[in-house]
């Protein structure tokens, strides 16, 4: 979430944007406004909108949280660790680690399988033994591709956890194949910067969204609603099948998966 103080000194209060709202600014290319609640207009520098919510290069493939039984090192100046100590980086460790939801595959073609989110970014896809995804699933699905989307979990700044829902070709440089439809009926959109840049549009997903790629559909169960694996599996088998979204899937077998 970007957030900056009201220009309304006698105010107090924080303007925010959140990171599911920003791309609306996108097509206009240039500052914009927020009115507070307090009715000052408050300038929104685009900017720092792009410096807030763009992804920076990455220079490596992703790679899962540190587990709390593996070294946790940080920097050093002399004897003293930046940042924090050997114990807050094991409890920090220890919190990445967290299955904090759930995504089970809920599809009248294939099988049952549930996977689990943990905190930051969980890259989903198609399973291969050579491009590996965080969580993949195993299927036939061929419209699936083997890196497809991105489910990133944060907490705001009360403490609420997010559920944070992408294509994968904003953290690399090849997209997914087909695209990503939310419940039936919305589908992530691109736009083209005017220095050809592509920004991938994002929305917050919540427990029980359905989640297409490809043509299999999965049901988020957050931890927040149930507390094991076993009991989000339970949950969604009691749930409807919805309907399958064949529309505008690219059907080419040499598309790049």
């Amino acid at each position: 979430m970007f957030s900056q103080p009201c220009a309304n000194q006698s105010c107090g209060k924080m303007i925010e944007i959140r990171r599911v709202d920003w791309s609306q600014f996108l097509p206009q290319d240039k500052d914009t406004q927020k009115t507070c609640a307090c009715g000052q207009k408050n300038k929104i520098s685009l900017a720092k909108l792009r410096t807030a919510f763009l992804p920076k290069p990455i220079e490596s493939d992703i790679t899962p949280p540190i587990s709390a039984t593996q070294e946790y090192s940080l920097p050093k100046t002399g004897n003293i660790i930046v940042g924090m100590n050997a114990s807050q980086a094991a409890q920090q460790a220890a919190r990445s680690a967290e299955e904090l939801g759930w995504l089970t595959v809920h599809d009248e073609k294939t099988r049952k399988q549930t996977l689990a989110l943990k905190k930051g970014i969980n890259v989903i896809g198609r399973y291969d033994e050579e491009i590996q995804a965080d969580l993949q699933i195993h299927t036939t699905d061929e419209h699936m591709s083997r890196r497809h989307c991105v489910i990133e979990v944060e907490s705001d700044i009360s403490g609420q956890v997010q559920y944070i829902l992408y294509d994968v070709g904003k953290l690399e440089t090849k997209p997914s194949m087909n695209g990503i439809f939310v419940n039936e009926q919305f589908q992530l959109q691109t736009y083209k910067l005017p220095n050809d840049r592509i920004v991938f549009t994002e929305v917050y997903v919540k427990d029980g969204d359905t989640i297409q790629i490809g043509y299999t559909k999965l049901v988020l169960k957050t931890a927040d609603i149930v507390k094991t694996a076993h009991d989000a599996e339970r949950v969604v088998n009691n749930m409807n099948f919805r309907k399958t979204i064949y529309m505008h899937l690219n059907h080419s077998k040499n598309a790049p998966l």
